[in-house]
């Protein structure tokens, strides 16, 4: 009797994805967050070598990141409104754009900023120069 069966909690986002799409399909979404994290562990790492302040915005990106993932981990309802899916899609899409802005951001800086001033090859100076 199909009744009798317990499918598991669909209230909880893999169980969503369990009833869905089956064990593959739970076991391709878990190979996906797992790729996923470590891409972001490997721009995290790259821009807390190239550029600070990239950094620190990443970083506030990938946690705000992951508490949706543990609040989707437990319950889906919220998950269907139009407008925190355009807000996730953009600050995972803002995330994944930041090594090229601090790419470009030390590109630019290393364009603007003047090089210091080189002192004098000792060659080029004659000896006693000016002295009387």
């Amino acid at each position: 009797d199909s009744a009798d069966v317990n499918p598991g909690a669909a209230e909880a986002g893999l169980g969503k994805v369990m009833l869905e799409l089956g064990v593959p399909g739970l076991l391709a979404a878990i190979w996906l967050v797992i790729s996923m994290a470590r891409y972001v562990g490997r721009t995290l790492a790259y821009l807390s070598a190239t550029s600070p302040p990239h950094a620190r915005i990443g970083y506030g990106l990938t946690a705000l990141m992951t508490s949706n993932a543990a609040a989707f981990a437990i319950a889906t309802q919220a998950y269907g409104d139009l407008f925190i899916l355009l807000f996730l899609g953009a600050t995972a899409g803002i995330l994944f754009g930041l090594p090229v802005l601090a790419h470009r951001s030390c590109a630019w800086r290393a364009k603007t900023v003047p090089s210091r001033p080189r002192p004098p090859n000792r060659a080029n100076v004659a000896v006693g120069a000016g002295m009387s």
